[in-house]
């Protein structure tokens, strides 16, 4: 059973040495790094990821996380500059390059879009809040209770039911049993929405346009 600790924004000591602040050249000399721009959060729980020159999984759990970039530990050496792809549960997937090597693990740079570093300051700051109402004084329109069941399309085209919790004019909450990812494409009826958030059974969905691009 993963183990997960309440978020809390980045603090002096263990999370300021695994940070992106100053990175290691291959040459062993410290580069700096561009001043974060998003705030750093504690978050321990197991991360699954994959070099760009491997087929395996490999197992690490994340220690911090912002929406530029993730330090987590491993047995696993890395090397500076290398490419890979994370995937964190309730958090969705990541790609990114390792800025730097300490002892038991690494620091990935994330190579996220402007729109995906935005969704996931949000949904990082939803978790930090400790309540999934987090997020509700930035909605665009109000949402009404609701209570019916759906059936909700993911992109391998199964279909899976879910009761609808709540609706408005940009978006809808569900309740399922194995809910989608954050960053998921989803439809409901005929109207297609990005999952935004996760909590346990319940997710968040933004509707989105026919032509919409996640990494854009």
């Amino acid at each position: 059973m993963s183990r997960r600790t309440p978020l809390s924004k980045n603090q002096a000591g263990e999370d300021e040495e695994m940070g992106l602040d100053e990175a290691v050249s291959e040459d062993g000399h410290p580069v700096q790094l561009e001043r974060r721009r998003h705030d750093r959060h504690k978050f321990h729980i197991p991360v699954r990821f994959m070099f760009g020159d491997r087929s395996e999984d490999i197992f690490g759990e994340l220690r911090n996380i912002s929406a530029g970039g993730i330090a987590l530990t491993t047995k696993v050496h890395a090397k500076i500059g290398a490419s890979l792809v994370l995937y964190i549960d309730e958090l969705g997937q990541f790609e990114g390059r390792v800025v730097r090597v300490f002892d038991g693990g690494f620091a990935v740079e994330l190579t996220s879009s402007e729109r995906k570093q935005k969704r996931t300051d949000k949904i990082l700051d939803w978790y930090a809040s400790g309540k999934k109402g987090a997020l509700d004084d930035e909605r665009r329109h109000p949402r009404a209770p609701a209570s019916q069941t759906a059936q909700l399309r993911r992109p391998n085209g199964i279909m899976v039911p879910c009761q609808v919790v709540d609706i408005s004019m940009s978006g809808i909450g569900l309740e399922m049993d194995n809910p989608p990812n954050v960053g998921e494409i989803v439809q409901i009826g005929q109207t297609r929405g990005i999952v935004v958030r996760r909590f346990g059974r319940s997710i968040g969905i933004e509707f989105v346009g026919p032509d919409f691009n996640p990494e854009q």
